[in-house]
């Protein structure tokens, strides 16, 4: 994804991939401080529904929807890790790459999330 630069602009290119790399340390200490689990270099959001007294998960940083299920934590850690088990096993059967987890882009889409939520109420 990111191209180095050589010679006189390398200085600037070195400025621009530690500012990329700041970027990720904070995208991902803030997923850190949230109700997370992580298996085989994913990342889920955990949140408990209480309507439907379950809790529900979702893999981060993707563009692929994963989510799974649990009634316990134990359920819900087997459902993530089969989650990640199947997507990893229909992406090898259909020859391509699986996404890997990226904090840079879970931080845009958080963003974006964040302005549309706030042009919507400027609507209402």
């Amino acid at each position: 994804m990111n191209e180095t630069k050589f010679g006189m602009a390398s200085r600037q290119g070195d400025h621009a991939v530690s500012g990329e790399r700041k970027q990720r340390a904070v995208a991902s200490n803030r997923i850190a401080s949230m109700n997370t689990m992580s298996y085989s270099g994913y990342t889920a959001l955990i949140k408990y529904d209480e309507r439907d007294n379950i809790f529900k998960g979702r893999i981060l940083g993707i563009p692929t929807i994963i989510s799974f299920h649990g009634e316990t934590v134990t359920q819900l850690r087997a459902e993530f890790e089969l989650a990640v088990t199947e997507y990893l096993a229909n992406c090898k059967e259909q020859g391509v790459q699986p996404d890997k987890f990226d904090p840079l882009r879970l931080q845009a889409l958080e963003e974006l999330a964040a302005q549309a939520q706030a042009l919507k109420m400027g609507y209402d």
